[in-house]
C-alpha cells in the first residue's frame, strides 16, 4: 500500500474522507445542466397542457370515432442547448366505419417553436404514410426511432 508508517486506525480514516470527497464530486450534479433539464421538462409540461388541457403528462379524449391517447417525453440536449419534446397520439377509431387505430408522433424544438419530424401509421398498414425526420424520410417506425434517438438522448 506504501502507507506503512500511518497506523491502521489513521489509514482507514485518510481513506474514508478521500472516498467521501470522491463520492461528493461525482454525485454533484451540473447546476447549470440540471436547471436547463428542468426548464425543458417545464416547458413541455405547460406546452401539453395549454394543447391538451390537462396538467397530466397523458390525456385521454373522447372522440365521434372512439378516443384518442396524448402523451409527451422531452430531453434537453447540452450539446445544442436545446429542449425536444416527442408528442405521442395514438388514435382508437373503434366506432369509425371501418374500425381502425393509428399512432402518430411528433417531434418539436420548444426553444425554436420548430416541428423536426412527424410520422404517421395506421394501425393496419405495413408501413407509415408519412415519416420524416429534419428532411429524411424514413420507411419504418424502427427507422423513425433510429432517426428521433439523437434529439430524444436515446441510446442507438
Amino acid at each position: 500500500m506504501g502507507c506503512t508508517s500511518i497506523s491502521p486506525t489513521l489509514f482507514i480514516c485518510t481513506s474514508l474522507v478521500v472516498l467521501s470527497f470522491a463520492n461528493v464530486s461525482v454525485a454533484t450534479p451540473n447546476k447549470d445542466q440540471y436547471e436547463l433539464e428542468e426548464r425543458c421538462g417545464k416547458d413541455s409540461a405547460s406546452f401539453f397542457s395549454i394543447n391538451f388541457h390537462t396538467s397530466e403528462d397523458t390525456s385521454i379524449s373522447n372522440t365521434s370515432d372512439g378516443q384518442t391517447i396524448n402523451g409527451y417525453r422531452n430531453h434537453y440536449d447540452p450539446i445544442s442547448n436545446k429542449c425536444f419534446m416527442l408528442e405521442t397520439t395514438t388514435i382508437l377509431a373503434y366506432r369509425a366505419h371501418p374500425k381502425y387505430t393509428a399512432t402518430q408522433y411528433t417531434l418539436f424544438d420548444l426553444n425554436d417553436h420548430a416541428d423536426y419530424g412527424s410520422f404517421y401509421k395506421n394501425g393496419g398498414s405495413a408501413s407509415p404514410t408519412e415519416c420524416v425526420v429534419k428532411g429524411k424520410t424514413c420507411t419504418s417506425e424502427v427507422e423513425w426511432d433510429a432517426l428521433i434517438s439523437p434529439f430524444m438522448g436515446d441510446a442507438p
